[in-house]
Order: C-alpha cells, then sequence, then structure tokens
C-alpha cells in the first residue's frame, strides 16, 4: 500500500499540468459544460515558482547575444567567474527540487488531480490503446507533451513518398562558390549563424518564444475550450516523420446536411497565431468541416518551425486528414494565413489533386520583408541568414500547383507591405499575384499595355478606381469568359496556358483585368483583424 502510495507521488511530482476537465458527451452527442482546474496551494506556489524559473530562462535565452558578451567582460568565464555560476546553479537546484516536491504534494492531495494521474497511466500502460480508455483521458486539457499519439505518419501515413523533406533543422542553403572564394564572407556567415539561432528565428517566428506562449496562455486554453465544448471539435497529436508531435483539433461537419461540410478546409496559421485563437473560425462559420495545427514549437507542438519541420508537420497533418479521417484529396482545401503560406503551397505542390488553395495576407518571399524591416547596416547579415535558414520562398512553390487559386490582399496590411499600408503597391502580395499570372499566362503578362494595367490594378485598392478601370477598358466578362472556354476547348486547362497569340493588346488587357478580379480579394482591414466568414469563398476555376 504505502509503495503504490509512493509511486503515485511520484507521478505527481513528474505529472504534466491540468489546465480543465471539459463536460462529458451526452447521449444526444452533445457534450456538457466543463470546468478549469482549481489548484490547490502547495501546486499553485509550485507553479509559480517553476513558472517564473522557466520564463526567466527564456528571456536570458533570448538575450543571449547581449548577455553573453556582458558576462565575458564581467569576468565570468574565468576561473573565479566559473566558480560563482556553479554555486548559483547549486541555489537553483535547491530551490527548484522542493519546488517540484511542493507541486508533487498539492498534486497529490487533489483528488481530481489523482484520478487524472490513474486514467492517464492506464492509457499509457496499454499496449493498444483502448478507444474508452483514451475518450476518457481526452476529457482532460493537460500538457501536450502526455498526450497519446493518435496518428504516427511513420507507422500508418505516407512516410516516404516526401522523406527528402527530412533534413536537419539549420542546413545551410548550399551555392556554387567554393571555400576560397567563402572565406572573405565566413564572418558574415558566423555572425548570421549566431544571430538567427538566438533572436533572429523568434523575430520571425515570435510564437515560438516561451515569454509570448506565457502571455497568451489563458486564451488559448479558453479558445481550445470553446471548440472542443461548444463545435464538437476533436483534438489529436500527429507524430511527423522527423518525431515531432503536432497538435491538432478537427471539427466535423460532414453530417451537418450542407455541402459545405462534405468538404474538409486544412488551415495553416501566421507567425504568432494558434489554431485556438487563430483563422479556423473563418471557414467554420461557412458550414465546412476544419482541420486546425499549430506549427512545431508553438503550443503543443514539439520541435521549432524550421522550413524543413514545417514540411514534415503539414505533410503528416494532411496523411492524417486522408487516412485517419477520410477525407479525399479533391475535398481538402487548405486556407492559410501569412506566413502559412509557407507550409500550404509545399503542400498544394505536392498534391496538386487537392481542391483548391486561399491565401490570405501573405507574400512572396520572406527575404524582401526581411530587409525592409531591418536597419540597412544590417543587409548583408540578414540575406545571408533568411537565405541560409529560413528562405520561405511562397512563389516558386505556388506556381507548381495548377488548381484553383484566390489571394486576399489587406487593404490596410502593415506587415507584408515593404513601405508601409499607405502604399499598397508594396504589399508583397502583388508580388506573389504576378509571379502566378507570369507563370500561368506568359503571353498576357508579356504584353506591355496589360502588364502596365495590371500594375496600375495593384497600385489601388478602392473600388471605384478598379471599376474605373474595367469600364475604361470596356471588360465584358462573358466575352472574356468566351475566349478562355475557346482556347481551353480547342488546347488544353494545364497551365501555363498560351493564351493570347492572336489577341491585340487590348483583348489582352481585357482579360488580364477579368483574371485579377477572379484571383484577388480586396478585404478593407488590418494585417491581424479576422477575415469574415461571409467573405470566405471558394476560388474561382475554368
Amino acid at each position: 500500500m504505502a509503495s503504490e502510495m509512493l509511486k503515485q507521488l511520484w507521478k505527481c511530482i513528474r505529472g504534466p499540468g491540468l489546465y480543465r476537465i471539459h463536460g462529458e458527451l451526452s447521449a444526444d452527442g452533445l457534450r456538457l459544460a466543463g470546468r478549469d482546474y482549481s489548484k490547490n496551494s502547495p501546486e499553485t506556489i509550485g507553479d509559480f515558482i517553476l513558472g517564473l524559473a522557466s520564463f526567466l530562462y527564456s528571456l536570458s535565452y533570448g538575450c543571449s547575444p547581449f548577455l553573453i558578451p556582458y558576462m565575458y567582460r564581467g569576468g565570468y568565464f574565468t576561473y573565479e567567474g566559473l566558480y560563482v555560476l556553479m554555486r548559483t546553479s547549486v541555489y537553483l537546484a535547491v530551490i527548484l527540487g522542493p519546488a517540484y516536491c511542493i507541486r508533487g504534494l498539492g498534486r497529490f492531495n487533489n483528488v481530481v488531480y489523482r484520478q487524472f494521474i490513474v486514467d492517464l497511466t492506464r492509457c499509457e500502460t496499454q499496449v493498444k490503446h483502448d478507444d474508452d480508455v483514451k475518450l476518457k483521458l481526452k476529457q482532460y486539457d493537460f500538457h501536450f507533451s502526455h498526450w497519446p499519439v493518435d496518428f504516427d505518419i511513420n507507422v500508418t501515413g505516407d512516410a516516404d513518398k516526401h522523406v527528402s523533406t527530412h533534413v536537419s533543422q539549420l542546413t545551410v542553403v548550399s551555392d556554387e562558390t567554393g571555400w576560397m572564394e567563402r572565406i572573405p564572407y565566413l564572418p558574415v556567415d558566423f555572425l548570421a549563424y549566431i544571430v538567427f539561432s538566438s533572436i533572429g528565428k523568434y523575430m520571425v517566428f515570435p510564437g515560438a518564444a516561451g515569454i509570448l506562449q506565457a502571455g497568451m496562455f489563458p486564451m488559448l486554453t479558453s479558445g481550445r475550450a470553446k471548440l472542443i465544448e461548444s463545435n464538437k471539435g476533436v483534438r489529436a497529436k500527429v507524430r511527423t516523420i522527423d518525431n515531432n508531435g503536432i497538435d491538432t483539433l478537427f471539427i466535423d461537419n460532414r453530417q451537418s446536411g450542407d455541402s459545405s461540410g462534405k468538404k474538409l478546409v486544412i488551415c495553416c496559421e501566421g507567425n504568432a497565431a494558434f489554431y485556438e485563437v487563430g483563422c479556423m473560425s473563418t471557414p467554420q462559420g461557412r458550414g465546412f468541416s476544419v482541420l486546425g495545427w499549430n506549427h512545431p514549437g508553438f503550443a503543443g507542438s514539439s520541435g521549432f518551425p524550421y522550413p524543413s519541420q514545417e514540411i514534415n508537420a503539414v505533410n503528416a497533418v494532411f496523411q492524417y486528414a486522408v487516412t485517419h479521417l477520410g477525407f479525399r484529396h479533391d475535398d481538402i482545401v487548405v486556407f492559410c494565413w501569412s506566413i502559412g503560406g509557407y507550409p500550404a503551397t509545399w503542400l498544394a505542390q505536392q498534391y496538386p489533386d487537392i481542391h483548391a488553395v486561399i491565401i490570405d495576407a501573405s507574400f512572396d518571399d520572406l527575404l524582401p520583408l526581411a530587409v525592409s524591416k531591418m536597419p540597412p547596416l544590417l543587409r548583408p547579415v540578414i540575406v545571408r541568414a533568411v537565405s541560409s535558414y529560413m528562405n520561405l520562398n511562397i512563389a516558386d512553390q505556388l506556381v507548381k500547383y495548377p488548381g484553383p487559386v484566390r489571394l486576399i490582399k489587406r487593404t490596410m496590411d502593415e506587415v507584408i507591405t515593404t513601405v508601409g499600408p499607405e502604399y499598397p503597391d508594396t504589399n508583397r502580395i502583388n508580388d506573389l499575384l504576378i509571379r502566378l499570372f507570369e507563370y500561368r499566362y506568359p503571353n498576357l503578362m508579356s504584353d506591355e499595355l496589360a502588364k502596365e494595367t495590371l500594375l496600375t490594378w495593384l497600385t489601388t485598392c478602392e473600388t471605384h478606381d478598379h471599376n474605373a478601370l474595367l469600364q475604361l477598358n470596356q471588360v465584358d466578362v462573358d466575352e472574356c469568359l468566351d475566349t478562355l472556354y475557346d482556347y481551353v476547348e480547342n488546347n488544353s486547362k494545364q497551365f501555363p496556358l498560351h493564351i493570347g497569340d492572336r489577341l491585340s493588346s487590348e483583348e489582352k488587357t481585357r482579360l488580364i483585368l477579368f483574371l485579377v478580379v477572379q484571383y484577388l480579394t480586396h478585404f478593407p482591414g488590418t494585417h491581424c483583424s479576422p477575415f469574415p466568414s461571409s467573405q470566405f469563398t471558394l476560388p474561382w476555376s475554368l
């Protein structure tokens, strides 16, 4: 008896944090109201001490480029300084060790937590998870590191198809320059590595920083509770080819009676966004089935959103949707916001038979944005860091997708413009559209008048200016459709479409204006304004 109690106490000390108990499912499929987990005083004190230590560690790691030189100048890397650091480490261990024990004792004396540990142990000790045991465990919201794996791409998914994407997380992009020629650039390379691996990566993906996640923790738990309890969401852990655990949530609307529910929208969030409070609500509001996931290193997901890990994560999520949830490729729509355009467009180029891609407030390439936001003095370092470690070239991936595409341009976007929101022509989604058109309609874009007219369209976000351009160029929708249908009937729908050989400059201009209306949607909002469900529509296609 005593040994069993000691085992349970040890599990309480080492166990995951418990945040909420979701209500049980009733006979009619509705979930009863849940409640937040109530900590007692010892657990609260222990959590505060450990949370403070975690916060200070995250802060010191982020400030390491400035902290290390300060410590060096202060003599902390001498024998005497190292002795001081070792003594400080001992003091921390003396503080943190009892904090773990105090928290564990508090949990041990909490009936709710002890029952949770019993349910968790029962699930972990099963060789093959029983559905009832797993379902009972999923009534709890707890630290995701202890969540059982629901889908493992290494076991049940298509792990071999994209094994080439499984590369090291900090691989430098190779070039044709030999070592002798690169020697003068080694100081810049070294500085780029130091800057990126310390604070640079968190500037690109601030959502991976522990400080931000700690501040958003109440919002994430309440948002997750709403998705699960009010919208019948199902949370699951998806294991990637590089053994990261990705936090996902699925809302199934296939039985709603609405045809939209048959389509699954996979949502790819921005660089400081999470599915709990992200863009999932937009397609969900239109009745679509929705699958959200958090980037590696975001909230419950492990890892860090390096490009390789992003690719492996979205590939595993897609395979989970197809293999486990039962959706066909042509029933899947990918919806992304901001930097989520990178995994979204990679998915589109790898699975060209998906139904459509909708890209909101994204860009063509990270490098021009990064350079524009930093001081000119740091340009060589920024160029090398982004090119080597965070080369997010969305346009190169999007042009390889042959299906329907819709781009959403925010008229007051202050993030993906290289100058500012008052200059809509510097919005990088314009460049993404131009790259897409240059690939899909090369003959139209090679015409000077047509391209100049397109650039004029992109320099303004005012509806009356766009209407004036349409009227000035006498754009007739039916006539443009007939021209496109005739070409497809006599040639092919496969991109690139070499339409325009026998058209005048005026006819090419009318076609370009017609196409930009179909591809590009203007939304009057800033970068982080929620995109309304009422404006969420599937893209146009021939």
